[in-house]
């Protein structure tokens, strides 16, 4: 082959090299941009994140603090809900829902396991009567209730004796126009004839309570007088009214467990305020659950934010009405 011939070849491929490697630098420019913008969009992203849940994270507060103001407001056993309200705050979407009320006492999720418990001398006050309407105009009396108690160790192993462990008291206003604070109280041990254990334990009150030691105590007249009165017939000349339980046991190494159960709802001793609000920018949601106890002045709190992926009875859009959430955490009273 002679020279001439050779160059000619190789003068052919030489723009053929040339395209290709335009192209391949054309491909590397391209990734690398790509590349970059992918970055910048996951940065904005990340940012509008973070904007948004900021947003609800303020928003679920507020609510939030409406709630707590609302259980400051009004009387034990007061439950509210808000829900796809605007109104409020400049997000898509805040609720509220307060949960005052139980079957029983301790409420749902607020005990050690079915059980509160006292230590010695520590007393508990727990409302017999539930506001039912804003105003507080619409108010149910508790009319039969029982206290179930026993005397155990921190394990909840029952403990026997046979003196004086509980003093309860009921307090309550009489009628109006002349309504007045009035009580009643007793002392009571372990009752004999159960086993005094959370299987069996003793009873107090007004209903399933046949020993009249632990279905009656002292009331004192206006003239000093005093007798002994059924808990019923109290409970039926008065209203507003409280029980107070308190621990005399002299051990302080043992606990009285208590729980209370009536033929109606009763007031929870925690409230539990679930806000939430959600954003549409951002696509972030902050939830927001608060247990506070009447009285105290320092509510619990517990925050989740994340973001959203629709659930279940949520419309695209973001307006539906969401069920409180459940979180794993540790209550004030465990």
């Amino acid at each position: 082959m002679s020279m001439n011939l050779l160059l000619k070849l190789l003068s052919r491929k030489q723009p053929a090299s040339a395209l290709l490697l335009s192209v391949f630098m054309m491909s590397m420019l391209i990734l690398v941009s790509l590349g970059v913008s992918y970055l910048v969009l996951e940065d904005l992203r990340t940012m509008r994140t973070v904007v948004g849940g900021v947003q609800a994270t303020y928003a679920a507060e507020g609510m939030t603090e409406i709630g707590l103001h609302m259980v400051k407001q009004n009387l034990p056993g007061y439950e509210s809900e808000i829900l796809e309200s605007e109104d409020y705050f400049d997000v898509t979407l805040s609720s509220l829902d307060l949960v005052a009320r139980g079957n029983t006492i301790p409420c749902e999720g607020q005990g050690e396991e079915e059980w509160f418990r006292l230590s010695k001398n520590e007393s508990v006050q727990l409302p017999l009567f539930v506001q039912n309407d804003e105003e507080g105009d619409d108010i149910t009396e508790v009319e039969d209730f029982t206290v179930l108690f026993y005397l155990g160790d921190s394990d909840g192993e029952a403990v026997a004796t046979n003196i004086d462990i509980l003093r309860w008291k009921i307090i309550g206003f009489t009628s109006p126009p002349n309504s007045k604070t009035e009580a009643m109280s007793e002392f009571v041990p372990l009752n004999p004839d159960y086993t005094n254990s959370a299987d069996n334990p003793s009873l107090l009150g007004t209903y399933q309570v046949n020993n009249h030691q632990y279905s009656q105590g002292k009331y004192t007249s206006n003239g000093g007088f005093t007798a002994t009165m059924e808990i019923s017939t109290f409970m039926q000349n008065h209203d507003y009214n409280y029980m107070i339980l308190t621990n005399v046991y002299e051990s302080s190494r043992t606990y009285i467990y208590y729980r209370l159960e009536t033929n109606a709802e009763l007031a929870c001793p925690y409230v539990q305020v679930n806000g939430l609000a959600s954003n549409d920018y951002g696509e972030a949601r902050q939830s927001l659950s608060t247990f506070m106890r009447e009285g105290e002045n320092l509510p619990a709190y517990d925050f989740v934010l994340y973001n959203t992926d629709y659930e279940e009875g949520e419309s695209e859009e973001g307006g539906a009405s969401v069920a409180p959430q459940e979180f794993p955490w540790n209550l004030p009273w465990e």
